[in-house]
């Protein structure tokens, strides 16, 4: 279908503007899960997820904190009298080991992600029922591992290779929304009205990446306090959640903010200097 073509001079039709506005909103929102999708990708790479999954896990078997050396203490205890030097913290999973000397070596945060590590790192590359498999032959037992392990299975190199087709088809689709919004703008508006979508898109990011920054995250787990329980399931879980994969995950809001203040100061230069060009050529006429 052939787009009617307009002169400068000749105003274009009044669904052009309505035009701009729905390509706009759709963009809005397509750019916003493209940020998501993007930060969740980088997240899953395999540096930052080993390092996230192990800390959720220990931090899963720690509900006192990961600096807790009450229960190392009755650890300890129960190991002493076993003969050998490696033990198997981790009943039936004997893929788990830690040596008694390590005991007194790290503190009690170091030794619980040394020792979870060990578990983080092959559920990466294996998934979780890959990694089951490797740690007993029983069918339900393996089903139940993969269970409990749902939470850390994203954290694989199957889920960020699926990732990465999702990304894909996203950002094709962010590309026509780009073209069509663009296309329906007029003058520096088709750069600058581009910029402030994306600045919209990730000023919001950008400002939960801010907050989720600070040092300490209080949650209030009184009993009075409305769902206390709940969220004394999962305050040990947000509080170890580690800065650096909170800006990973919000590394694409980041970018998208960036970008959008970036072509809006273009816009606002090159609008600028067009002006001054053009009154320069009506006084020297």
């Amino acid at each position: 279908m052939k787009l009617p073509q307009f002169s400068k001079k000749e105003p274009k039709p009044y669904w052009y503007v309505d035009a701009k506005w729905i390509f706009g909103l759709l963009l809005i929102v397509s750019l916003s899960i493209l940020s998501f999708i993007y930060g969740l990708y980088k997240l899953t790479e395999e540096n930052p997820a080993v390092e996230l999954s192990t800390i959720l896990m220990a931090s899963a078997f720690s509900p006192n904190g990961l600096d807790d050396t009450g229960d190392l203490k009755e650890f300890k205890s129960k190991i002493a009298t076993q003969a050998g030097e490696v033990i198997y913290p981790l009943a039936n999973i004997k893929n788990v080991s830690i040596n008694k000397s390590d005991l007194e070596k790290y503190p009690p945060q170091e030794l619980r992600l040394k020792l979870f590590r060990q578990i983080s790192e092959p559920l990466y590359f294996e998934g979780a029922e890959g990694f089951a498999k490797k740690l007993t032959d029983d069918p339900n037992q393996q089903k139940k591992f993969a269970n409990d392990a749902f939470l850390v299975s994203i954290f694989s190199r199957t889920f960020h290779q699926n990732l990465q087709n999702i990304l894909f088809i996203s950002a094709i689709i962010n590309l026509f929304f780009v073209i069509a919004f663009v296309f329906f703008s007029f003058g520096f508006g088709k750069i600058g009205n581009l910029g402030w979508v994306m600045l919209i898109v990730g000023l919001p990011g950008t400002f939960l990446s801010s907050i989720l920054n600070t040092p300490t995250l209080q949650v209030n787990t009184s009993e009075g306090a409305l769902g206390g329980s709940q969220l004394k399931m999962i305050a040990p879980f947000i509080s170890n959640i580690p800065t650096s994969a909170i800006k990973i995950l919000l590394s694409g809001y980041q970018i998208a903010a960036t970008g959008g203040a970036l072509l809006i100061i273009f816009a606002i230069i090159g609008k600028s200097a067009w002006k001054i060009k053009v009154r320069r050529q009506k006084l020297s006429q």
